[in-house]
């Protein structure tokens, strides 16, 4: 009987860290990467219209 409890509640625990720390740790690290991907793929497209970058300052030091 003492055996069942103690393995239950090593059950409980490990559903717990699974649940409340590790899916949520997994869920932030993929917004964490998605979000520096859209950062990434923003300044290259700004760079790619020249509105970012030395071409962006050699273009409105020029227009001035």
């Amino acid at each position: 009987m003492i055996v069942a409890v103690e393995q239950t509640t090593w059950d409980l625990i490990g559903q717990i860290g699974v649940w409340f720390i590790g899916l949520p740790l997994l869920v932030g690290v993929i917004l964490a990467y998605t979000a520096a991907q859209i950062v990434t793929e923003r300044r290259a497209n700004q760079r790619d219209a020249g509105r970012w970058g030395l071409a962006a300052k050699n273009s409105r030091d020029t227009d001035a």
